[in-house]
């Protein structure tokens, strides 16, 4: 008797279990579309990871290459005595070399330009 007057309520679960598993389909659905679209971020970002690993690896052999010649440069600037940087302040237009030489020097030091004009009237940065 308990199971007859039940049997309406029973009915009425079913009938919303299956509403809800519609929904749980449609859910279940649109994960999956979610999920395949990560999966292609996720391949997209893992090819720009290992793109810039190689780049960073390239770029630290480089510096690698480099700093040598860099720590050899900076112990040369040592050698130089007050004599030499006198002996330059007293060119008044140095030659071309020695104008590139104290540049490379001046922005090894972080030694600042000045703006001046050129003959043209435009500003240019100038070490000497």
């Amino acid at each position: 008797v308990e199971l007859i007057n039940l049997q309406p309520k029973l009915i009425a679960k079913n009938e919303e279990v299956e509403k809800m598993m519609i929904v749980v389909g449609e859910e279940s659905e649109k994960t999956a579309k979610v999920k395949e679209s990560v999966a292609a971020d996720e391949a997209v970002a893992a090819e720009a990871a290992a793109k810039s690993e190689a780049q960073k690896a390239e770029v630290e052999a480089d510096l690698e290459e480099a700093m040598p010649a860099l720590t050899e440069a900076l112990g040369a600037l040592d050698t130089l005595s007050a004599k030499d940087i006198g002996e330059i302040k007293a060119m008044k237009n140095p030659p071309g070399p020695v104008k590139l030489v104290l540049q490379a020097v001046c922005i090894m030091k972080s030694i600042k330009p000045n703006r001046v004009k050129d003959e043209s009237g435009k500003m240019v940065e100038d070490f000497w």
